[in-house]
């Protein structure tokens, strides 16, 4: 598979992600002439989106259509870009109208599976087969992802409809440390291939090698069910542990928030 058909399909499962965590928890998707727009669960920013999903709509069109959206709804949003010359004009627009850059996560792919994860003592995974297990899914995301300056009630907000997440394209794996949740992962499948998201250790049993390990389960499991590879966006924390894994870098994204007016 080449290398742009392997970024294209990387973004479409982005995009398809992004698209069922906010309606599989009360938010909206429009997708219509080019531009994918996101409310999500919550208004902060990071859960409601913008994509461009047509590279020929014009980048003024795309922030006043934004603007539109988000300000009916008293909304700030995150506008998800590429690095590189397809979304420039995009970028330095959104600068000029008084958008700031936030992140710049690495698209990174793995095209055969990782070895089976090997397992500290005492830690067993477990896949989540009912709405108990998606909870304890989102009680470690809550509380690892707060490193981020995420809130856990728009963490918590994502899995507030703990039935839609056991939808049999998407697969959460939770580590429990005899009784206790302690780092979870999971996956999308959409597109022919898998998509990894919510990576998340409490922050007191980091070191462990216990997001490597939901990660490699994940992954494994999007193979076992055909992928053709597997692909993320990385945290700065999470970048390590998926290159030890033997994912590698494609491209960069770049997100820049605009504020609830």
């Amino acid at each position: 598979m080449d290398a742009h058909t392997v970024a294209e399909l990387s973004d479409l499962n982005y995009h398809e992600a992004l698209r069922e965590q906010a309606r599989r928890a009360g938010g909206t998707a429009y997708d219509e002439g080019g531009l994918l727009l996101i409310a999500g669960s919550h208004p902060h920013p990071m859960l409601n989106n913008v994509v461009r999903t047509d590279p020929a709509l014009a980048p003024g069109r795309v922030l006043q259509r934004a603007a539109a959206f988000f300000g009916a709804r008293g909304r700030g949003h995150a506008l998800m870009l590429r690095h590189g010359e397809r979304d420039q004009e995009l970028f330095e627009m959104a600068l000029a109208v008084g958008m700031t850059e936030l992140l710049g996560p690495p698209a990174m792919v793995l095209r055969a599976p990782p070895a089976d994860p090997t397992l500290p003592a005492g830690i067993e995974l477990r896949v989540a087969h009912d709405v108990e297990d998606v909870r304890d899914f989102a009680a470690v995301a809550a509380d690892a992802w707060s490193t981020y300056g995420l809130p856990p009630e728009m963490v918590n907000s994502v899995f507030s409809c703990p039935e839609q997440m056991l939808a049999p394209h998407f697969l959460c794996t939770t580590a429990y440390d005899g009784p206790r949740p302690v780092a979870a992962a999971l996956i999308v499948l959409s597109h022919g291939i898998a998509g990894v998201y919510w990576v998340s250790t409490r922050e007191d049993v980091r070191g462990r090698g216990l997001g490597a390990a939901v990660t490699a389960a994940v992954t494994r499991a999007g193979f076992a069910r055909g992928a053709a590879f597997v692909s993320l966006q990385a945290t700065p924390m999470g970048a390590p542990v998926y290159e030890r894994l033997g994912f590698e870098e494609i491209f960069r994204y770049r997100i820049l928030i605009r504020s609830a007016s």
